[in-house]
């Protein structure tokens, strides 16, 4: 199995899995709630659901998509608090995500 990284303004459909992204508190980013609404809502609630996840930086969960929504699931991963992203912490986030998505 092969494994590549990249990132776009506007997720494209070309793989299984999608990465969004959510900020302290399980706040998701514009990305993150655009994907939830065309979930019917399943992403938020499966935070709901995962009282672990936060959105600190590291946090991840990953959450099973209803077909039509363009993915077969959806890998949520924390920022931590938005108000202290900088590139580091983007290239952190980066780097876990790659170690993540190979584990799942």
């Amino acid at each position: 199995m092969s494994t590549s990284l990249s990132f776009a303004k506007s997720p494209k459909a070309k793989s299984d899995t999608v990465v969004v992204f959510a900020t302290d508190k399980a706040k998701l980013t514009p990305q993150a709630a655009a994907l939830d609404k065309k979930s019917g809502g399943l992403i938020s609630a499966a935070l709901d659901a995962r009282t672990t996840f936060k959105g600190k930086h590291g946090d991840a969960v990953s959450v099973i998509l209803p077909k039509g929504a363009g993915y077969k699931q959806a890998l949520v991963f924390g920022l931590g608090d938005e108000k202290k992203l900088d590139m580091l912490a983007y290239e952190n986030a980066g780097g876990k995500v790659f170690v993540t998505l190979k584990g799942i």
